[in-house]
């Protein structure tokens, strides 16, 4: 019937469904301005480069450290290169089985199958099981004056003909720089370009449909000039048969957080999911009264009932749960006899808690060499790249974490200072269901190593001037602070009304400072009090006000379009001298508008993975006021294929990269799949691709030569080779990411793979049987590290090398040209010219 394995893919499938069109933006400010160190998934991964050998002139051994350094700063060039397209594009898991499975996904009446298909990338599914959504939610405005005048085909229609225009009119114009979402489920087999007409009022496509099937139309978003929002709705139910299913099901849901200001749904799924029958299901929204719902127009046959509730607005489910009335961990069947309607079904949505810790919050005279430890009700993965469990401030030394057999507790061993204050600080744990359950609140506490805790007190009020955050904190700096590792006193600030405190002050010279995350924002938005403040025992300084703001108030807009406007094209704007980097995307008439700051910018254009059109970027623009930037997209040739090990096995995580056959210049990029899959678009042209696999025992590989003036079929076999890992800690144990770790050959200067340690200290790639010398570079991330060299590492066997950094120490000054301008991105070595 069904397995854990067919409800992790629902739930895949359900993030899918939640993904609307929209302009969205995020923000990065300075990563050591963040209160939280937010690791991209980049980082998170041990990165791995590979180039091509050439045989060096002579050098002395003066200079050899010098030379290990310039080839693997070129190796981090080349990693660079890659990197974006990587993380975009490796990620697409459920593609090939997904299509193999359920042939009659869903599609869109916008042609966002482009998004869904970028969303799979990053991670999602690609296509639903036929069937219909729609969703009641706070995020959009209750009382809009946007209403829907008319579709065709109308309600309850029958006998609508195979080839037909399917329409919806708004009651107002439709403001066409804004998202605009409109579903028809199941997908109809073929559907033209969408098109506004009535003074912007009706949005049409003509399509081609099945016959005897019932459809649904669904307006899930659409905006006019003046920011009135639509209520996500089922705008028509209609049929290409005769008549329409009576079937439904009903009952209530409950949801730990209110319905009408965290959007929720609730989802019949066929339980036999992966037949290719053509059976809908249908989504029901959830009231808006008292979590009532029902799913009506169901066929006769067996349903598996779900629901999801997004918590941070950022249109992805945070929370998710099914219909277990005999509690066994998996959705109980529900069979629906034709025309009749089943409830009442009623059930609730488990939420990830803290249950607790260890030192518990107020805990006194805790050992110096002790284990943190925090309990969930639900099993957590202490792995997912968003769980974050800190002590500040920092612990003299840190050891790894680990978890429960039941996995329900994480455990993280510390060395502390006698007679100080800690505090624990646990944000991002999520179950290991995807998309599981996530945690809602952040967990604090206070403990100490002493026998009492400081009294003073920092309270004040937070303005969120221009965004809405998902959450947001209150810190101290000491003087010299760099916001990472020297922040304490956390103190998490009240949504409502901005307000926070901060607690357990010891006597001292601090600068407040404010951290807030938003949607779809890796880094959040910091700011910093202007002055410091002066506590003494006892203090209660009450009035430190500050007012938060992205400074994006000048529109970015334009048109993005090829043989006419592309749809799903993703815009990221990086303004060069702010360090701010904005996100767009182009809506389905390929029109895009998002809010920037003022500055110079470099701005990227990527095209869906599903079209021919290539990426292509411009630099250097001044932004100061509203700007209007108009793009043509050129198309190209597909490179693709699948990569595989010796025994045709796929290889997930692959990076690809193709450069110019003469030039070396990048061209494109991307990465494989789970099933080991990938595609990239280039012009015609003769190209070297480059195949990088990430954090495991096979070899990278290179085809030269590759001449692209047709779509070139290009399946890669990479050979395993020995495997060589380990860890790289400081002299506290304390794990170090990206350290930069390169093989070179004995007797040359060849580099032969370059990777970097993850957020746990770990490296790993393979090696062919040879003799290698192995450099350790903290150069990326830590300068104060002295770098090391394993020498005459021999392969086979597989190699485990754990390596110690020692602090050195430090050498500053200022570099300036003749004219004593200063001099940025210098390159510095300094040479033990005594001991060569």
């Amino acid at each position: 019937m069904f397995n854990k394995k067919t409800i992790l893919l629902v739930a895949a499938v359900l993030c899918l469904l939640l993904a609307v069109t929209a302009i969205t933006f995020s923000i990065q400010p300075k990563k050591q301005k963040t209160l939280i160190h937010h690791r991209q998934k980049m980082q998170s991964k041990s990165t791995q480069v590979q180039l091509k050998s050439s045989t060096p002139a002579p050098m002395s051994a003066a200079n050899q450290l010098h030379e290990k350094r310039l080839q693997a700063v070129a190796a981090w060039q080349k990693y660079h290169q890659i990197q974006k397209q990587r993380q975009t594009r490796m990620q697409k898991d459920q593609l090939s089985q997904t299509k193999s499975a359920l042939q009659k996904g869903a599609s869109w009446l916008n042609l966002s199958l482009e998004k869904r298909i970028r969303k799979a990338e990053k991670g999602g599914n690609l296509f639903p099981h036929v069937g219909i959504m729609s969703f009641a939610t706070g995020e959009f405005n209750q009382n809009s004056d946007l209403t829907i005048i008319s579709s065709y085909p109308g309600d309850q229609a029958t006998n609508v003909p195979l080839d037909t225009v399917i329409s919806v009119t708004f009651s107002d114009s439709l403001d066409k720089y804004a998202a605009l979402d409109i579903g028809l489920f199941p997908q109809a087999r073929e559907v033209s370009d969408p098109i506004l007409s009535n003074g912007g009022k009706t949005v049409s496509a003509t399509v081609a449909l099945d016959s005897n099937t019932t459809y649904q139309l669904i307006v899930m978003e659409a905006v006019t000039p003046d920011s009135e929002r639509i209520e996500p709705q089922i705008a028509a139910t209609f049929s290409t048969g005769s008549t329409i299913p009576t079937g439904s099901i009903y009952g209530k849901i409950t949801f730990p957080f209110d319905p009408t200001t965290h959007w929720a749904f609730a989802v019949a799924f066929p339980a036999e999911m992966a037949g290719d029958d053509g059976t809908p299901y249908r989504v029901s929204g959830i009231s808006f009264i008292d979590s009532s719902y029902s799913i009506e127009n169901l066929p006769s046959g067996n349903y598996l009932l779900l629901a999801v509730q997004d918590l941070d607005g950022d249109s992805e489910p945070d929370l998710f749960g099914f219909y277990d009335a005999d509690g066994n961990g998996e959705p109980d069947p529900i069979f629906v006899p034709e025309g009749q309607a089943v409830g009442s079904l009623d059930f609730q949505l488990p939420i990830l808690e803290v249950v607790a810790s260890y030192p518990a919050d107020g805990t006194l005279n805790v050992p110096t060499d002790t284990t943190i430890s925090i309990t969930f009700n639900l099993p957590v993965d202490y792995q997912n790249e968003n769980f974050d469990l800190q002590v500040v401030p920092p612990p003299i030394s840190q050891g790894f974490l680990s978890v429960s057999p039941d996995g329900r507790t994480v455990y993280l061993p510390v060395t502390l200072e006698d007679s100080t204050v800690y505090q624990i600080l646990m944000m991002g744990a999520e179950t290991p269901a995807d998309p599981g359950q996530t945690q809602i609140e952040p967990y604090l506490a206070y403990f100490s190593t002493g026998t009492s805790f400081p009294s003073a007190t920092i309270s004040g009020t937070v303005t969120f001037a221009d965004f809405t955050p998902t959450a947001a904190f209150a810190f101290l700096l000491p003087p010299g602070g760099e916001g990472e590792d020297d922040f304490t006193n956390v103190a998490e600030i009240n949504l409502a009304d901005g307000s926070y405190t901060i607690v357990n002050v010891p006597p001292g010279t601090y600068y407040p400072a404010f951290w807030a995350s938003i949607p779809r924002n890796e880094e959040g938005v910091f700011t910093e009090y202007p002055d410091s403040i002066e506590v003494n025992e006892g203090d209660a300084i009450t009035g430190i006000d500050i007012t938060m703001s992205l400074g994006a108030d000048i529109a970015l807009y334009g048109h993005i379009t090829g043989s006419k406007g592309v749809a799903g094209v993703e815009i990221e704007a990086y303004n060069t001298i702010e360090d701010q980097e904005f996100e767009g995307e182009t809506n389905f008439l390929g029109y895009y508008r998002m809010m920037v700051s003022g500055g110079f910018y470099d701005i990227y254009f990527y095209p869906p993975w599903n079209s021919r059109y290539m990426e292509m970027d411009t630099t250097n623009i001044n932004i100061t006021t509203d700007t209007e930037l108009n793009v043509s997209l050129k198309s190209g040739y597909y490179i693709f294929g699948m990569v595989t090990d010796t025994s045709g096995a796929p290889i997930p995580e692959v990076g690809i990269e193709v450069v110019d056959a003469a030039t070396e210049d990048r061209v494109a990029g991307g990465g494989t799949n789970g099933q080991g899959e990938y595609r990239v678009t280039v012009p015609p042209g003769t190209y070297n691709v480059y195949f990088w696999p990430w954090q495991t025992r096979y070899i990278a590989k290179q085809v030269n030569n590759v001449v692209v003036n047709a779509d070139y079929d290009l399946d890669i076999t990479l050979q395993a080779g020995s495997l060589v890992d380990g860890t790289v800690t400081n002299e506290d144990s304390t794990p170090l990411e990206r350290v930069g770790v390169i093989a070179f050959e004995v007797g040359t200067w060849n580099v032969v793979v370059g990777t970097s340690t993850d957020e746990d200290g770990y490296y790993a790639f393979g090696l062919l049987p040879g003799t290698y010398d192995i450099f350790f570079d903290p150069f990326w991330n830590y300068s104060e590290y002295l770098s090391y060299t394993a020498s005459n590492i021999t392969v086979p066997p597989d190699t485990t090398i754990d390596v110690v950094l020692q602090r050195g120490s430090s050498i500053s000054g200022r570099v300036s040209d003749p004219e004593d301008n200063p001099v940025e991105n210098a390159h510095v070595e300094a040479v033990d010219t005594l001991h060569n």
